[in-house]
């Protein structure tokens, strides 16, 4: 915190890629983890392979890319002194 008592900028930008990366998870991610999460032998019956696995890490990475991009978007806006 500063001197008057508000957080840091350091604080408040990592505070806004905390958001930004929940409501990602919400819009991208929650769909297809929560058909896994009711169904967890899917990988099992269905004798999932390495290509079956790979699509849930890239579904993590889906979830995690667009939130870095966005939140790098909102640094560069908030640099720009136009």
């Amino acid at each position: 915190m500063d001197q008057e008592g508000r957080p840091s900028a350091r604080r408040e930008r990592l505070w806004a890629f905390f958001e930004l990366f929940a409501l990602v998870g919400f819009v991208v991610a929650q769909p297809k983890l929560d058909i896994l999460g009711k169904a967890p032998d899917f990988f099992l019956f269905r004798r999932a392979g390495r290509a079956e696995i790979l699509v849930l890490v890239l579904v993590l990475a889906v979830t995690v890319l667009p939130a870095l991009g966005l939140w790098l978007a909102e640094l560069a806006a908030g640099r720009c002194t136009c």
